[in-house]
């Protein structure tokens, strides 16, 4: 299942990082890979047929509902990754500390 995925080109956000490795996950090492800038264009991308990815269901309901996408089954089971949000340790704006604030206190429940 899985790896009949792989015979398709990724479509994958492209890493924001500027001083570390980009980092991919769930793509094989021979998969041809697509690089998009946003969700959105990922999203628009794989609806295109240009390619295919993982996607936050969220993301998609219309996309699923409309049959533009599809889930395949998987053999394994999708396991969540950590998320790092980073910023500049001199910026020191009310609008800044307003959302750090907010994360501080955010619990995100996986999906199920």
């Amino acid at each position: 299942m899985e790896q009949d995925l792989h015979q398709y080109r990724a479509v994958v956000v492209r890493d924001s990082s500027r001083h570390l490795p980009p980092l991919t996950r769930r793509v094989s090492e021979r998969q041809a890979i697509l690089r998009v800038a946003t969700i959105q264009q990922k999203i628009d991308a794989q609806v295109f047929g240009l390619g295919v990815g993982y996607l936050p269901r969220h993301c998609i309901v219309s996309q699923l509902e409309s049959g533009d996408l599809v889930t395949p089954p998987m053999a394994t089971e999708i396991t969540s990754v950590p998320l790092y949000l980073v910023w500049k340790s001199n910026n020191k704006g009310r609008a800044l500390r307003w959302f750090i604030e907010r994360l501080r206190v955010l619990t995100i429940e996986p999906r199920k």
